[in-house]
Parts: C-alpha cells; structure tokens; sequence
C-alpha cells in the first residue's frame, strides 16, 4: 500500500489511472448507483472479514457486527422531502465497503492504530497507545445509517454523526435499535434515549446526533456553539465522510464547511485529520472536486493506492490542512 500525495499535476494522472483500473475490473463489478437494495426497507448487514479456507495457521478473531437498519424507499424517490436532498434516507454500498476495509484489511492499521507510511505521519482513529489524547470523531453527511458511529464508539471516546434536520430521527432510531452491537464501551448520550446496557468495562463512548448543514455551518454562530461538537485539546478529531460527493453542486458546500471545522477546531488546540471515501461515478466530478480541495483551498491530500480498494469503484482519500 501507498499513500500517494496529490498535487496540481498528480491529480489528473491517480484520476486517469484509476478510472482505466474501474474499466479494467468492470465485468467483477455492480454497474448500479451504489444503493445497497432498492426493494427493501428493513435491511439485516453483517460486518465481518472475508474468509477464506486455507491450510494456514488460523487468522486472528475480529470483532463482527449485525445491524437491522430501516431505510426510507419512499423519501428516497420523493420531491418534497428534506428539500429534495434524500439521498441520505437510504443505505450506500461505500459505508459498508470502506467499514469493511477500515476494520479488516491488515492495511488499514496505518489509519486505525496509526503510524508512518511514506513520510506522513497519521495519527489513529481509535484510542490506542500513540499518544495520551482521546479520540473523537465527526461523521459529516452520516445519512440514517448507524454503522459507523456504532462500530467506531467501541474504538473511540466521543463520535457525533450529523446531517440534515429531516434525516437525523431516522438516524437516531437507527441508533438506539443497534446500540447493543457497540460491546467494548458503555455508551453515553445527550441527544439520544439509549438502555441501560450492561457491559463488563469502565470505557465509555459519548455518542450524539446533531445538525450539521453545509450551506449554513460556515457562517452560523449556532452551529458552532453546539455543546455536542465542543471538546477540548485533549482530543484528536478524525472527520469523517462516506459518499457524500456525487454531484458538482455539493462540492463547495462541502470543502467549505470541512476547512472551517479545520480552522475552528484548530483554533480550540484540536488536532485534526479527515478520510473521505468516494464512489467512482462520474468522472468530471471527481475532478472538480479535487481542483477545489487542492488547488484552490490547499487542502494536503494522499490517495490510498491499496490493492484491495484499486479493484474496487471506491477510493479513500486522506486529507489535512497545512
């Protein structure tokens, strides 16, 4: 695995290179928009790694999750709510694939315990033994899906999952039917109802929803002084967002409010990284958005050219700012 800088120059070469890859491997892979399933509204996923039956020494166990998550069909197909964007009422594939990869390719270790790989230094997700901060993350665009902020808040001290207003209690309902899936923390909230589950630890995970519009976060005093999105120095804030860029009109929205969290929470002595995974679709956008996010904004981007991701039509995107 690599982490490939990108650059003015280098941009246009990973995005050729990679869509000539898409081309390559198109006949192993679902030609479809990336909805997980168009027929169902309640879905049973199981997070787990691949197995194969070898002769060889028995691979270590990893923690396996099941979730029964209901998604919105008729929202999805609908003009009239959340002002048209409904995207987020349903499941998408790139959740469920970069999840799969974060948790279960030896790769992926680099981002989750952390590390140096090609001169950059990344510090983990999870709280581990890198350093003495705590561990927060903040899902930009998390849609109704429970799978991240569940699974993560077994690895990590505070995780806030965000959205627009008409999306968040079908998130929270998602949340509290999957709750029991985070095993190694108790969970806390202050913006959703949760039982009383009993676990043998003294590790808690701080788990909240909260409004995050990008049209209006940049600018908005309110939303900043959310006391859900507040934390101390004390913390490393990994940001996180899974297949929010599928059209050339979010791409502003979104950098804009991504560099002011940089900027705000910078400002409060917070450490700060980002992973956005992105399903390959069109081409032009892709583009567009990494000309915005490097060239004009500056933001300090690597590509993770992994084997596993390359035969895939998602990509993985480590980003700061200097």
């Amino acid at each position: 695995m690599e982490l490939v800088l990108l650059d003015e120059e280098t941009l246009y070469e990973y995005i050729f290179e990679r869509y000539v890859e898409l081309e390559a491997n198109a006949n192993d892979l679902s030609q479809d928009l990336g909805i997980l399933s168009r027929n169902e509204s309640e879905l049973e996923i199981d997070i787990g790694p691949h197995r194969l039956v070898t002769r060889k020494k028995k691979a270590p166990e990893r923690d396996e999750y099941t979730f029964s998550i209901h998604q919105n069909l008729t929202s999805l197909n609908s003009n009239r709510d959340n002002n048209n964007s409904t995207t987020g009422y349903v499941i998408w594939t790139t959740s469920t694939f970069i999840l799969k990869w974060l948790l279960y390719n030896d790769n992926a270790t680099i981002f989750t315990r952390g590390g140096v790989k090609d001169e950059v230094d990344i510090t983990s997700i999870f709280q581990c033994q890198q350093d003495d901060k705590l561990r927060y993350v903040l899902e930009l665009g998390t849609g109704t899906s429970p799978m991240f902020p569940i699974v993560f808040s077994n690895y990590v001290d505070k995780y806030v999952a965000t959205d627009q207003k008409d999306i968040l209690p079908r998130l929270k309902d998602n949340i509290q039917e999957n709750q029991s899936e985070c095993r190694r923390r108790l969970l806390k909230s202050n913006t959703i109802a949760l039982d009383d589950l009993k676990r043998r630890t003294e590790l808690e995970c701080q788990i909240d929803i909260a409004l995050l519009d990008w049209e209006l976060f940049s600018g908005s005093k309110k939303s900043r002084n959310d006391p859900v999105l507040q934390c101390g120095p004390n913390f490393h804030l990994t940001i996180i967002a899974m297949d929010v860029i599928y059209n050339e009109y979010l791409i502003v929205p979104f950098l804009t409010t991504l560099e002011s969290l940089f900027v705000w929470y910078t400002e409060q002595r917070v450490t700060v990284s980002a992973l956005i995974g992105i399903q390959l679709r069109t081409q032009d956008v892709l583009e567009m958005f990494l000309e915005e996010a490097i060239i004009e904004r500056q933001f300090i981007v690597h590509a993770v050219d992994e084997k596993e991701l390359n035969k895939s039509r998602f990509i993985l995107l480590h980003v700061n700012l200097p």
